[in-house]
């Protein structure tokens, strides 16, 4: 059994068209991140094969599928309890279910290294902390152009 969280506290670090990224804090007064959220909006059709836990015996592929496919993914190093896991699964369920004749799907990533997750927030090239989680995922994101100037902004992306 993991770590028990008394409150979370989440707090959004990057807002693009197809990319969100939320990091998620025991409460009160600590910063320091115990797990991250991304959202993927894939831009693309859901398919069976997005859902591996679904028997394709059950599901006739031709008519299985929407129009979209949003994939969210937790990212922790200590184990956590499953109230809190359950707890930021339903925060990407609100944050992600809304759009018409889409999917969702729930993936959990873990970063073995304790180092290497806490340096997640203090690094100053954190924007590509998530690059292999997002290749894993068949999600290319380009954020060379995103500067310090642009999180005066509601989003990220430039024109």
């Amino acid at each position: 059994m993991g770590k028990m969280r008394n409150e979370l506290q989440m707090h959004r670090l990057l807002r693009m068209r197809n990319y969100e990224v939320f990091k998620f804090m025991e409460r009160p007064g600590f910063p320091e991140a115990f797990a991250y959220l991304l959202i993927l909006d894939m831009r693309r059709a859901s398919t069976l094969d997005d859902f591996p836990w679904i028997p394709k015996e059950d599901e006739d592929e031709s008519s299985f599928g929407r129009g979209n496919l949003i994939r969210c993914i937790m990212v922790h190093h200590e184990e956590l309890d499953e109230p809190t896991a359950q707890d930021i699964q339903f925060a990407a369920m609100c944050l992600s279910e809304q759009p018409a004749d889409c999917h969702w799907t729930w993936h959990v990533e873990k970063i073995e290294s304790k180092e290497e997750f806490r340096n997640i927030e203090y690094d100053s090239n954190w924007l590509h902390a998530f690059d292999d989680i997002l290749e894993k995922h068949q999600f290319s994101i380009d954020v060379s152009g995103i500067t310090e100037e642009s999180f005066k902004y509601l989003s990220q992306d430039w024109d």
